[in-house]
């Protein structure tokens, strides 16, 4: 099935099901979430929003329809403080 990678940055676009990525490496991705992925559009969305960096764990390559993200986990160790802010 092919392996996991990483990658760490920050979100710079949601739409639906699909989102970029600005990586540290200073390369932009783009990724198409997975249906069985352990977030959600909403989450997506939230990321974005709060400008957390976050960490995409994916298969295949980004940019292609191979590029799919499995998981996408916030940086930032309480987002919850950030929200009630």
């Amino acid at each position: 099935m092919g392996r996991i990678n990483t990658l760490q940055g920050c979100l710079l676009m949601v739409q639906e099901s699909r989102f970029r990525l600005a990586a540290q490496n200073g390369q932009v991705y783009l990724f198409s979430l997975s249906h069985d992925a352990s977030v959600d559009e909403m989450d997506l969305l939230d990321y974005f929003e709060s400008e957390s960096p976050v960490i995409v764990e994916y298969r295949g390559e980004p940019g292609f329809d191979s590029g799919i993200a499995l998981g996408v986990t916030p940086l930032a160790a309480d987002r919850s403080r950030r929200r009630s802010a």
